[in-house]
This record gives C-alpha cells, structure tokens and sequence, in this order.
C-alpha cells in the first residue's frame, strides 16, 4: 500500500512498501514529498575464510629388524639390523669373537645360512677392533626383501669360510 493521497495530490501518511522479504520506508519531504528514506547500512560481515588443509602426517617410522648372527667356523655373535626406507633400506652388521685387528668381507646371499646360496651383493668390509668387535652400516639400493635372503661374514678379507651368517626372514 502506498498511502492515500488527500486534496492536492499531497500524501497523508507514510506507508510502507513491502516486496517479499525487503521494504523500504517512504518520508515526507520538508516539500511534502514522499521520498525513500536512506537505507540502513549493512553491517560488516565477515566471510569466514577456509584454513588451508593440514600436511599429510609423516608415515610411520619404519620397523627396526634384528636378526642374530649366528656362529658358523669361529665363535662369532651378533646381529644384523635392518631398518627399511622408501625404495632402499640401511643394514647394520654388528658382530664380537672376532681376531683382533682382522678383516671380513660381508656379503649378501640368496638361500639358506648356514649354506653359501647364490651370491647377491658384497655389502662391505668389516674391520674388527683390538677387543675383537666390528661394525659396518651400508644402505641398499633396492626395497627390503627378506625372503631368503641372509648376510654372511667370511673368515678373511674375501669369499671364502664363514665366520658366522644371518638368515634376514
């Protein structure tokens, strides 16, 4: 509703103009006009703003496995640790009973320790201290796999006696 206009076209009274949900309210001017009264200002809204999603949590650390070193022609103790990554692991030959000052060739086997299998890789030379105890750390190139696989520790500085061997699974 509008208003209702009396004599000379002037508005009586104010009126409110409804449309749905939004209205304006009508004023009379000093002239005698109706004129829309200014609309209220909108307050500030404030849009809430989505936080960036968390980083992904860092995979678990890998499993820590250890496997004895088991004497074969000397009276050899130890173990092997293997601690597997993303596409290589880190193995760890730790072993006691050894010749003071002596060198051993480590290495890799398919098979079954006690027993040469099928030569893999050679891992490294272990280098014994003067109380008898060495230890060699090598990273793998290659995803841990411990099916079948075992670390021999030869006698002397190349293939040949074993000291002692590890079975790896």
């Amino acid at each position: 509703m509008v208003g209702a206009v009396a004599g000379c076209g002037q508005v009586s009274t104010a009126a409110r103009l409804t449309a749905g949900a939004l209205s304006s309210t009508l004023t009379p001017s000093p002239t005698g006009e109706m004129s829309p009264s200014p609309s209220p200002v909108p307050s500030p809204s404030t849009t809430a703003v989505p936080s960036p999603p968390a980083p992904p949590a860092p995979p678990p650390a890998p499993a820590t496995l250890r496997f004895p070193l088991v004497a074969v022609s000397e009276l050899v103790t130890g173990q092997v640790v293997i601690i597997p990554g993303a596409g290589s692991y880190q193995l760890t030959v730790n072993a006691r009973g050894l010749p003071p000052g002596s060198v051993h060739s480590v290495h890799l086997h398919f098979g079954s320790c006690p027993s040469t299998g099928v030569h893999l890789a050679v891992l490294g030379t272990l280098v014994a201290d003067g109380g008898g105890s060495g230890s060699m750390i090598v990273t793998v190139s290659r995803s841990y796999s411990g099916s079948g696989r075992f670390v021999i520790v030869y006698l002397g500085p190349s293939a040949g006696a074993l000291a002692g061997c590890a079975q790896l699974g």
